[in-house]
């Protein structure tokens, strides 16, 4: 991408890299960044010293498409397929490595128990697609159970979200609390025709007052609550469709092949009922942070509980605070979030 709002990523590079501007794409070569051999653009517009997107993909011929089909079937699904960038527990961006079992898996998952193999669903995507929220969220299910994924905008736009709703006839929606009181206010002012069957909320807090509007004014007939992490692949805990409970702090059930435990300050395995500090085991645990033994020991012991306490922080600027939930786990499977161990920052 060359540019976003008033950011011009072209001229950023080429400000750091002069070279850019005086060559072509073939011959590219930096003095200051010797490792860097290639720059592609996913703008229409032609740039000098870059591939267009649509270039590389022309360039490929019937060796490289067996190529690609050789290299399919030596892929492992524990192979690593994705690095999402966090936070974590200090202002240093970590890679949060995720392989092709756990983002397949967790996508079924969550298809599955938002029956979305019922119906043929058209899902209004609110949310980026290089978070987990939207490519594993979002993308995987409709992989698995077919459906149309309808993007309305490049960026965020809430209005251009409500009109995609109504326009492409969706049926489903994804979003955080946020993103939700935005398209309440929008529907309120313009009452557009609109008819939503499901939608799923997650990624902050919210409150009994915002899914009461969701039903009311968006007309929403099941919501359900998702809680989890980046390092979890994404989702760990998930409402049924016939909850009734989420006007509590429940954060549904705990999901399938997925273990979980509360312990205290001290690592000990708290009884049901006992609030404390969440892990995590299965599946959907990450392989590791890219590069960063230590910082994987941190959040991850010998036998591969994830402490969630410690992996997820809210920034704002160069404010931070870690983000850590009182839990609760009840016998039944189901989680509640009852406070805060620490204050936390949260945008979305």
């Amino acid at each position: 991408m060359d540019e976003y709002k008033s950011l011009n990523f072209y001229d950023i590079l080429c400000r750091l890299l002069p070279e850019l501007k005086t060559c072509d794409a073939k011959s590219f070569s930096s003095d200051i960044v010797p490792t860097l051999k290639t720059v592609i653009s996913i703008s229409h517009t032609p740039l000098s010293g870059a591939y267009n997107y649509y270039q590389v993909v022309e360039m490929a011929n019937l060796a490289d498409v067996t190529k690609i089909g050789e290299d399919q079937r030596r892929i492992s699904p524990d192979d690593i397929c994705n690095i999402q960038y966090s936070s974590g527990t200090t202002g240093k961006p970590k890679g949060i490595c995720l392989n092709h079992l756990q983002m397949v898996n967790n996508g079924y998952y969550i298809g599955k128990t938002l029956e979305l193999n019922t119906e043929n669903h058209r899902l209004c995507v609110q949310v980026p697609l290089f978070h987990v929220f939207g490519m594993v969220v979002c993308i995987m299910p409709s992989f698995h159970f077919g459906g149309t994924l309808v993007l309305p905008s490049p960026m965020y736009s809430p209005t251009s979200n409500l009109m995609a709703i109504e326009q492409e006839r969706c049926n489903v929606i994804f979003g955080t609390p946020t993103m939700y009181h935005d398209l309440i206010n929008l529907q309120s002012e313009c009452n557009r025709t609109i008819n939503l069957s499901k939608a799923l909320i997650g990624a902050a807090a919210w409150s009994p007052k915002l899914l009461y509007n969701m039903k009311e004014v968006l007309k929403i007939k099941h919501i359900v609550a998702a809680y989890g992490a980046t390092e979890t692949t994404a989702i760990v805990f998930l409402s049924m469709m016939d909850c009734d409970k989420l006007e509590t702090k429940t954060v549904g059930k705990i999901g399938e092949c997925i273990e979980a435990k509360v312990v205290d300050t001290n690592g000990q395995t708290l009884p049901f009922g006992a609030p404390g500090e969440l892990c995590i085991r299965g599946y959907v645990t990450m392989a590791d942070y890219w590069g960063e033994p230590d910082k994987t020991k941190e959040v991850m012991d010998s036998q591969r509980w994830l402490k969630t306490g410690l992996v997820t922080l809210k920034r704002k600027r160069i404010f931070t605070q870690i983000c850590r939930d009182r839990f609760i786990l009840h016998e039944d499977g189901s989680g509640e979030v009852v406070g805060r161990l620490k204050d936390v920052v949260i945008r979305g």
